[in-house]
């Protein structure tokens, strides 16, 4: 952004107004870390369910350990179980607390491995059983006291472990042998805090990093001061950890505004860099209560995402303005104690500093602590949205007031500190209704602050006392004249050259007498000079570097110098300026050209539990080399190797759980950042085709049917089938979306084949049981689902009767065994389709004779000899006549169909060729006479 003071109230503005109607919210939202119930389980035998759920989190964890190829010994296996069961209390749920375990030893154990601190054998050793217990337990206590759903906890107990033992490993070593480094009792209250923080339902991915920061964050002491280091509590750090990861999480996904452009969610990168400045800068000062700690942390991390949401900055900016909106408003609280005013505070001022134009990160972070501290140096009744709009408006109207790029930092602090309490004054008295007249009144008062108080002038040095004059001295001997020294001789070798113009390589150098290098560019500016070496000292591949640091190709004239600056040996090289750039071969693999001595990389993947993405920057075991290009790739492990050609191989190891067919890699390369000046990162070059990969590294969908399904006394006994064709297990949202069940089906889908059963009691003939799993954790919007018959025919198959469940009488005409049209007798009378003889006819009684017709309806009575035989049909397709009771005589309808029931003998009516018709809407059947 860029403008004048005179411009302050235009388009600038109107982006403020937007976003601080919406921001003003999260004063509202109230203190996390005082408030929540943490588990009390000290001397209670935890219900054996709880054991259960533990145990089989534990295993559920290591299982994708291992299936990344990292052993876990039984002794750790022991203690995270201790650790989990201990931090839940009696009422705690068991998915939940199998979740949030599984996630807890996951993110613990992975995290000493990717630290490097794990050896070849395993992680055992390379955190002490306590480090683990603290972080297992803080984290599954701290998963469990938020609203998190369960798979939500996972990612918020893992985010955290695995936050917190890297940062631990990184400061320590994995033996707390450094000052700075944490104690078990800070790695705890860190897990704890960051897992408590992020349990929300704000998404896996969201949760995950928002943990990993603000664990991070809160055990990164190195960036403190050291009186700050010995004034923070374990209490203080929990809360820090809290405050950050909850105010990320609300920042990520808040209102920004109601215009129909406005941003969407922050990225998982904006979310860690907000999280861990915060966090680390809410632990600064001495004297902070732990609720202030937490509202710092909370308003620096929401203010930081929201204004990032509305400006596209830099990445380190995010950490920088959060890291000095939360340093600033934890300095000031002896003035203002109320967490809303420094919540408040702290969101304005890590708002602004994003929002304000500035050319480096130092600036972004002195911005945003000098805001928060000035909106809170005013002790007197301010509310909480009148501080936070008066420093978002200083932060701003600081930078568009002075020229940020011939300005020091100490002055800007100083300015943007007068300019913010000014405004809370001026805000106080028009209130708030008017963003844009606020913005522009800070933008003056910055500009009067900046002409007010210039850097101080050096004061003028006292005249020298004059010395008395020597007395003269009598004139000395006269020497002989001195023989005449040799010319000095110096050498320089030095080749033109391509790089990043910050250094210059020169090949060789010497001389007879002491001397230094020098380099001068085409406008003779001197950029580069060395220090003094001694005559006839030599110096071989050294780099000179150049400041400032060359924009464009340039023409260079390096030489050898003696100690009056003369030049002994010169030469001129062209030197070509190049960018390292970045270029994504494959789904896993980029190359870097150009100079670079690190980078870092994304790595993204599924595991069993859902999505997972790595951020991490490998060791170059190489000096920096802009010659040969590098190769950043994800293999089965981490290596590093250089091949004949010079080109660098840096792999990754592969993270997923789930492998492409064609290359065998469960990850996909999302991202390459490379290192800025400062040596931050800059902003991240995606790989293209991200997306796509990603695909091909889904898990596989299961596969469901209904293995059985037979009604019982309780009800119908379902058996559902699966089939997971991957190598390991899935976990699932999984219910019953339909039909009538006390049954819960598993979250677990083993690999391989599997089945699930439940008792289902339907309530209505057209129900069916619908088992549905759902996997958008694992890429794939719509679930799987499978459903059973409807109830009634399955309980209709399981009823029907069969021909020996009962006899006909005259009187009960039997529905199965009478024979119609359309359905001959099974068992008394044959049809034109069944030419068998009925096992218990009586050929003396049923033998039909070509002649005899079928008897019409109503005609006869039935007589005793016929009241024993069930109803036939008549010739015309009808029945018995229901409607009188009685049944009628009815001759047997194919008697001219051919054959006997005895004998199958009837060669006149066979011999016709003609067949009966039977009657199927209640029409005559044709017979053979006919």
């Amino acid at each position: 952004m860029s403008g004048t003071p005179a411009g302050a109230a235009g388009g600038t503005a109107a982006v403020v107004a937007v976003a601080f109607a919406m921001v003003l919210s999260v004063v509202a939202i109230p203190l996390l870390g005082g408030g929540i119930a943490l588990g009390e389980t000290d001397g209670v035998e935890p219900p054996a369910e709880q054991r259960e759920a533990v145990e089989g989190g534990v295993d559920a964890g290591i299982a994708i350990l291992e299936a990344r190829g990292v052993a876990v010994d039984d002794g750790s296996q022991e203690v995270a179980i201790e650790a989990a069961t201990a931090a839940a209390a009696p009422e705690t749920d068991p998915e939940r607390l199998r979740r949030a375990t599984a996630g807890a030893i996951h993110g613990t154990l992975i995290g000493v491995e990717e630290t490097g601190a794990a050896d070849g054998e395993g992680v055992e050793g390379a955190v002490t059983d306590e480090e683990l217990r603290a972080a297992v337990g803080g984290a599954v206590e701290g998963a469990l006291a938020g609203d998190g759903a369960a798979v939500e906890a996972q990612a918020a107990a893992f985010g955290a472990t695995h936050g917190a033992i890297a940062r631990s490993v990184n400061a320590t070593d994995g033996s707390n042998a450094t000052t700075n480094g944490p104690t078990d009792e800070e790695l705890r209250a860190a897990a704890l805090g960051a897992s408590a923080g992020a349990s929300t339902d704000a998404g896996v991915g969201p949760i995950q990093e928002a943990a990993q920061g603000a664990a991070y964050g809160a055990l990164d002491f190195e960036r403190l001061e050291e009186d700050h280091r010995e004034a923070i509590t374990p209490e203080r750090v929990r809360f820090a950890a809290t405050g950050a990861a909850a105010g990320a999480l609300a920042g990520h996904a808040g209102a920004v505004g109601d215009d129909a452009d406005a941003p969407g969610e922050a990225t998982i990168k904006e979310i860690q860099q907000a999280t861990m400045g915060a966090a680390t800068g809410a632990l600064a000062g001495d004297g902070v209560s732990v609720e202030a700690t937490e509202a710092a942390a909370f308003g620096a991390a929401d203010g930081t995402l929201r204004g990032a949401r509305l400006e596209a900055v830099a990445i380190t900016a995010i950490g920088e303005a959060s890291f000095g909106a939360a340093k600033g408003a934890v300095q000031t609280t002896q003035e203002v104690t109320d967490a809303a005013a420094i919540r408040a505070a702290a969101a304005g001022a890590a708002e602004g500093s994003i929002l304000a134009d500035v050319v480096d990160v130092g600036q972004q972070r002195v911005l945003a602590e000098g805001a928060a501290a000035g909106a809170l140096a005013e002790p007197e009744e301010v509310t909480p949205e009148e501080r936070q709009i008066a420093a978002r408006s200083a932060a701003e109207g600081v930078s568009l007031a002075i020229e940020l790029r011939t300005v020091a930092v100490a002055e800007v602090r100083v300015v943007v500190e007068v300019t913010a309490t000014e405004t809370v004054s001026h805000v106080r008295t028009v209130g708030v209704d008017d963003p844009e007249a606020i913005l522009a009144f800070a933008t003056d008062s910055a500009a009067t602050a900046a002409e007010e108080d210039p850097e101080p002038e050096p004061e003028p040095e006292p005249e020298p006392e004059p010395e008395p004059e020597p007395e003269p001295e009598p004139e000395p001997e006269p020497e002989p004249e001195p023989e005449p020294e040799p010319e000095p001789e110096a050498t320089l070798s030095v080749e033109n050259q391509t790089g990043d113009g910050e250094t210059l390589l020169v090949d060789g150098a010497n001389a007879s007498v002491a001397y230094t290098l020098t380099v001068d560019d085409e406008a003779g500016e001197r950029v580069a000079e060395s220090e003094p070496f001694d005559a006839g000292e030599g110096v071989e591949e050294l780099t000179l570097e150049l400041e400032p640091a060359l924009e464009a190709d340039d023409r260079l004239e390096v030489a050898v110098r003696d100690d009056e600056g003369t030049a002994l040996a010169s030469q001129e090289v062209a030197y070509a300026v190049t960018e390292p750039t970045v270029e994504f071969l494959s789904c896993t693999e980029a190359e870097i050209t150009g100079e670079v001595e690190t980078v870092r990389s994304t790595q993204e993947f599924y595991l069993s539990d859902g999505f997972g993405n790595e951020l991490s920057v490998p060791q170059f075991p190489w000096e920096a080399d802009g010659e040969n290009a590098t190769i950043v790739r994800i293999g089965p492990e981490a290596d590093a190797s250089i091949e004949p050609d010079g080109t660098r191989i840096v792999q990754l190891a592969d993270e997923g759980a789930f492998a492409d067919e064609e290359t065998g890699l469960a990850s996909i390369l999302r991202a390459i950042e490379l290192p800025e000046d400062d040596g931050s990162f800059g902003e991240a070059v995606e790989n293209p085709e991200a997306d796509g990969c990603l695909e091909a590294v889904r898990p596989a969908l299961p596969e469901l049917d209904v293995a059985d399904a037979t009604p019982t006394e309780e009800g119908i006994a379902v058996t559902f089938g699966y089939d997971n064709p991957n190598d390991v297990p899935l976990f699932v949202g999984s219910e019953f979306s339909e039909g009538t069940t006390a049954d819960e089906p598993p979250t677990e889908l083993e690999a391989g084949d599997g089945a699930v059963e439940a008792v289902w009691t339907p309530e209505t003939d057209d129900e069916r049981l619908v088992w549905s799993v759902d996997l958008s954790d694992h890429g794939h919007e719509e679930p799987v689902t499978v459903a059973t018959p409807e109830a009634g025919a399955i309980l209709a198959d399981d009823e029907e009767p069969t021909a020996d469940d009962e006899e006909p009488t005259a009187d009960d005409e039997p529905e199965e065994e009478e024979p119609t049209a359309d359905d001959e007798p099974e068992e008394e009378e044959p049809t034109v389709d069944d030419e068998e003889p009925a096992p218990d006819a009586d050929p003396e009684e049923e033998e039909p004779t070509v002649d005899d017709e079928p008897a019409e309806p109503g005609d006869e009575e039935e007589t005793d000899a016929e009241a024993d035989e069930p109803a036939e049909p008549d010739g015309d397709g009808s029945e018995t006549d229901d409607d009188t009771g009685a049944d009628e005589d009815v001759e047997d309808p194919n008697a001219d169909d051919g054959e006997s029931p005895e004998s199958g003998t009837n060669d006149d009516v066979a011999d016709d060729g003609e067949e009966a018709d039977t009657a199927d809407d209640g029409e005559e059947a044709d017979t053979a006479d006919d």
